[in-house]
C-alpha cells in the first residue's frame, strides 16, 4: 500500500522526462548562441609614425590613428603589418607579437600588439614597453600551424 501523500512513480518519471528535455532544449540552445559569439578581438596600437594593417582586412591604423581593433573569427589566421611613414622605420613589435618582421597570430584569444616605429637616425627607445599581462611574448610560428588546426579540427 502506498502512503496517500506520495505521487505516483509514473507521474515521477514524467516530470524527470519534462524536466530533462528542458535542461537539454536550454543546452543546445546555448550551444548555438555561442558559436555566434565566437569571435575574438585583435588590438593594435602604435609608437611613432607608421600604418599597421591586417590581411585579412580589417585592421586599418594609420595617419590619425593610435588604436584600433578588430574582431576576427576564432582559429582564423591573421596577418599583421607594419609599414614607416617617410623619414621612419619599424622597430619592432611588442605585445603578443615580437621581432621586426610581419606578424602571423592564430586567434583562439583576444590579442593585443603594439608596433614601435622610430626616426631614421635615431637610437632605439632605452625602455622598451612591457608586454601587456597575461600575454603570450611569441606569436604561434608558422611550422606549428598544421599541428594546431589539426588539434582545432579533432575536437
Amino acid at each position: 500500500m502506498r502512503a496517500p501523500f506520495l505521487p505516483s512513480s509514473s507521474s515521477i518519471h514524467a516530470k524527470f522526462a519534462v524536466l530533462c528535455i528542458a535542461i537539454l532544449f536550454c543546452v543546445f540552445a546555448f550551444a548555438a548562441n555561442a558559436q555566434f559569439d565566437n569571435r575574438q578581438t585583435l588590438t593594435v596600437a602604435k609608437e611613432g609614425r607608421g600604418t599597421i594593417s591586417s590581411r585579412p582586412a580589417g585592421i586599418f591604423c594609420g595617419v590619425g590613428c593610435d588604436v584600433a581593433s578588430e574582431l576576427f573569427d576564432f582559429g582564423e589566421l591573421v596577418e599583421v603589418r607594419a609599414r614607416p611613414d617617410s623619414g621612419w622605420r619599424f622597430d619592432r613589435w611588442t605585445g603578443f607579437c615580437t621581432g621586426s618582421g610581419d606578424c602571423e597570430l592564430i586567434m583562439i584569444s583576444s590579442r593585443t600588439v603594439v608596433a614601435i616605429f622610430v626616426q631614421n637616425g635615431s637610437p632605439p627607445p632605452d625602455n622598451p614597453p612591457n608586454n601587456p599581462p597575461n600575454e603570450p611574448t611569441a606569436p604561434i610560428s608558422s611550422p606549428q600551424l598544421p599541428s594546431i588546426l589539426q588539434l582545432l579540427l579533432n575536437d
